[in-house]
C-alpha cells in the first residue's frame, strides 16, 4: 500500500525491481497522504488525508468501495508558543478486532474513534509542555501505546475504555538533546519486551519497556535517523559493548550473565578435585536444566523461534547422556 503527498493512492502486489502490478484507490476526495492502516479482520483501510481521516472497505481483491470520514478531533489549548497546531494524523491502528481506530493526531492527542458510529471511546491528551506527537505504537498486547513527542524522548500511556485515559506511565529519554523537532518513528521489539526509536543525533535508540532505561545505542554517522524497517527482530545484543556498558543490561540479558556464571561454576566442580564427593551425573543434569531455562528465556522472549530450540533440546540430550557415559576422565579433558 503507497500513499502519495500528491493525493494519489495505490495497492501494489509482486513487486520487483523489473515489474510490480498496481491498483489505484479512488476515494473521491483527494488530499497529502501522511499515514495509513490496514486490518485483515474487517478487510478496512484507513487514510489520513490532509486534516481528514477516511476509511474505505475492499469488498474485492483490490476493489474498495464506500467512504467514512472520522469527525474532526476537539481542539486542545497550547502553551508552547512554538507548537505545531495543525490538524494532521500521523499514525492510525486499528483496535478491537477492527471495530474501532485510534488515531495519533500531530497536534490533538491520540483519539480512539467508533467506526460504526463514529463517536469517541476515549482519549489522550499530552502534556502541555510536549503537546505534539510524531507517531506511536500500539503494544503488542495492545494494552499500552507509547508516543515519540517530537522533543527530548518518549511518553508511554495505558489505553483501555475509560474514557480519559491515564497519565504518563512511563518516560523514555534521548541520550542527547535532539537537534532539531522531528517526527520520528517508534516501535516495539522483542513481543513489548523494548522500544525503539531514531534520533536527530545520528543514533537508534533501544530501552528495555519495564524500566525506562537505555541499553544500548546504534550509530548512524551522525545523520537524523527518522525511519526504520524492522526485519524480523533488530539483533540488540551485537556489535555495542560500550552502550551497554555505559547503560547497563536490560533485566533478559542480565540473566543469562548470571545462568552462565552457575554453568561455569559447574563446570569447575567436574574437573577439580572437589568433583570426587559430587556426583557427577548430578552436576551434568544441574548443567542441563540451566541451558533448559536459557533457552525457554530465549524462546518466550521472541530472539529463538521453536525450531532452533527443538534443535538445541535435541543436541543437549545426546550430549548430557554422552557425558554421563563416559565419566569424569573424558568429560574433564574434553573441558
Amino acid at each position: 500500500m503507497v500513499g502519495c503527498r500528491g493525493g494519489k493512492l495505490f495497492q501494489l502486489h509482486d513487486f520487483s525491481l523489473t515489474s510490480v502490478e498496481t491498483h489505484a484507490i479512488r476515494l473521491g476526495v483527494s488530499g497529502a497522504i501522511y499515514c495509513l492502516a490496514y486490518d485483515t479482520t474487517t478487510k478496512c483501510l484507513a487514510i489520513g488525508m490532509g486534516s481528514e481521516v477516511h476509511i474505505t472497505h475492499e469488498r474485492n481483491p483490490n476493489e474498495y468501495t464506500g467512504d467514512i470520514k472520522i469527525p474532526t478531533p476537539p481542539s486542545l489549548a497550547y502553551t508552547e508558543p512554538d507548537t505545531d497546531g495543525r490538524l494532521r494524523a500521523v499514525t492510525l491502528q486499528f483496535y478491537n478486532e477492527g471495530t474501532s481506530l485510534i488515531v495519533s493526531y500531530l497536534a490533538h492527542g491520540i483519539v480512539c474513534w467508533d467506526i460504526g458510529t463514529r463517536t469517541q471511546l476515549w482519549s489522550i491528551i499530552p502534556p502541555s509542555g510536549t503537546p505534539n506527537i510524531g507517531s506511536s505504537a500500539l503494544s503488542p498486547d495492545r494494552s499500552s501505546i507509547i508516543i515519540h513527542n517530537v522533543q527530548e524522548g518518549l511518553h508511554l500511556y495505558s489505553i483501555g475504555y475509560l474514557k480519559n485515559q491515564s497519565p504518563i506511565l512511563r518516560n523514555y529519554k534521548f541520550e542527547a538533546a535532539p537537534r532539531k523537532k522531528y517526527r520520528l518513528q517508534v516501535a516495539y521489539l522483542h513481543q513489548g519486551q523494548a522500544v525503539v526509536c531514531g534520533t536527530t543525533t545520528g543514533n537508534v535508540c533501544i530501552w528495555e519497556t519495564a524500566s525506562g532505561d537505555i541499553f544500548q545505542l546504534l550509530p548512524h554517522n551522525g545523520l537524523p535517523t527518522r525511519q526504520f524497517v524492522l526485519y524480523r527482530q533488530l539483533r540488540l545484543l551485537e556489535g555495542n559493548k560500550e552502550a551497554m556498558s555505559k547503560y547497563g543490561a536490560p533485566k533478559f540479558v542480565s540473566s543469562f550473565l548470571i545462568y552462565g556464571n552457575v554453568v561455569l561454576e559447574a563446570l569447575h566442580a567436574v574437573v577439580s578435585q572437589r568433583s570426587s564427593k559430587i556426583r557427577q551425573g548430578t552436576i551434568v543434569l544441574s548443567i542441563f536444566i540451566v541451558f533448559i531455562t536459557i533457552l525457554w528465556t530465549l524462546y518466550s522472549s521472541g530472539i529463538v523461534p521453536w525450531s532452533t530450540m527443538a534443535r538445541a533440546l535435541h543436541v543437549l540430550c545426546c550430549l548430557g547422556i554422552t557425558l554421563i557415559i563416559l565419566g569424569r576422565g573424558l568429560f574433564g579433558a574434553a573441558v
